[in-house]
């Protein structure tokens, strides 16, 4: 059975990850999360790991993305990585806004 919990709906002016922000604080313990790559960044994923939801999220791969390791490659060449900050970035700002 699937279910949508919460929604935001606003103008165009209005971006989606400024309407997540609005939303993540309906985050439950043990709810699922499904999450596309363009949302990510370490603040937006400390806040939802704090509300005690299961995170299920896609994220950017490359040269600015936070250092992963990778636990399993998946069927479809998709990999299930565990995510971890660098101790060689900056500060907290220079974590990549995706």
């Amino acid at each position: 059975m699937r279910r949508v919990l919460a929604a935001r709906v606003a103008s165009s002016t209005v971006s989606e990850q400024t309407l997540w922000d609005d939303m993540v604080h309906t985050f439950t313990p043990g709810m699922v999360n499904f999450c596309d790559r363009n949302f990510f960044s370490m603040d937006r994923f400390r806040r939802a790991a704090a509300t005690g939801a299961h995170l299920i999220w896609r994220v950017k791969n490359g040269k600015k993305s936070l250092p992963a390791t990778v636990i399993r490659t998946l069927a479809d060449g998709s990999h299930l990585v565990r995510l971890r900050e660098s101790t060689s970035w900056e500060s907290r700002d220079a974590l990549p806004q995706c």
